[in-house]
């Protein structure tokens, strides 16, 4: 299977077969690069970024874990913020004398009012 996403081809055919997924296949190019992407059964290119914590959960375990299905539930969310938000916010937590997560908590609770 061959898919071209942006400037990119993903070709099935010349990559290299890591293993199975959940639903799925696992490739990397056999390019300079050599990125990751997976081949899903409903005939999707999935590229894969080794930065994100979801897809190296997925090229680690096979198991793919959306935002449908969480799974078990570990009591917090990761977020990404650009750096002067994330100044702002623990900036704000250590005037307050609270974790980030805290500040966060309490800006929402005050949102919501």
């Amino acid at each position: 299977m061959k898919k071209r996403i942006g400037s990119k081809l993903y070709d099935t055919e010349t990559s290299e077969h890591l293993c199975a997924i959940d639903g799925g296949q696992l490739y990397q190019k056999r390019t300079r690069d050599r990125e990751y992407f997976a081949a899903m059964d409903d005939g999707t290119i999935r590229p894969l970024d080794v930065y994100d914590p979801m897809d190296m959960l997925l090229m680690e375990t096979g198991k793919d874990i959306s935002f449908d299905d969480p799974g078990p539930s570990t009591g917090s969310v990761m977020i990404r913020v650009d750096r002067q938000t994330h100044a702002k916010i623990s900036g704000i937590a250590k005037r307050r004398g609270i974790s980030i997560g805290e500040a966060v908590k309490q800006m929402a609770e005050a949102e919501e009012t």
